[in-house]
């Protein structure tokens, strides 16, 4: 693997988001590169930072999540 997994995790909660990327800093293989609270800033997030993975919850307010994901 050429490094660790990239990272951007999107929840309305900035506790949510802080505590998982407190979480995740225990795995080696895992980088948060990028946090955002609403669909639209995740999104321009991963537009930028083109991460591996988004953790996105689904319950965000401004959120559809199948337009998210596309």
């Amino acid at each position: 693997m050429a490094g660790p997994v990239q990272v951007v995790i999107v929840d309305e909660s900035q506790r949510t988001l802080d505590n998982l990327r407190r979480l995740l800093r225990f795995e080696p293989d895992i980088e948060v590169v990028g946090m955002a609270q609403t669909a639209e800033a995740g999104i321009a997030e991963a537009r930028q930072l083109c991460p591996d993975v988004v953790l996105l919850d689904a319950g965000v307010a401004d959120s559809d999540p199948i337009r998210a994901i596309r």
